[in-house]
């Protein structure tokens, strides 16, 4: 699990995020559960965005083809 200081990075960084006004359609991330808690606190407090979670990001099995045709696929044009 993510520990206290990853998760309050997590929200920092999506406060930054929102802050800026920087545009974000979806998120994408690993499955794994410090990846997926990163992702969730950097989501929290912000406007609802799309969240993908995809094998193809977990550790040891980056297939850069595949995670390119698969995040295209979500139609997203800003992704984090």
């Amino acid at each position: 699990p993510l520990s206290d200081l990853g998760h309050r990075q997590a929200r920092v960084l999506g406060e930054a995020f929102r802050r800026l006004a920087l545009p974000l359609d979806a998120v994408a991330s690993s499955p794994f559960v410090r990846a997926r808690e990163t992702a969730e606190g950097f989501l929290d407090g912000g406007p609802a965005v799309a969240t993908h979670f995809t094998d193809l990001l977990a550790q040891g099995t980056l297939r850069k083809r595949k995670l390119a045709r698969e995040l295209a696929g979500l139609g997203a044009e800003h992704l984090a």
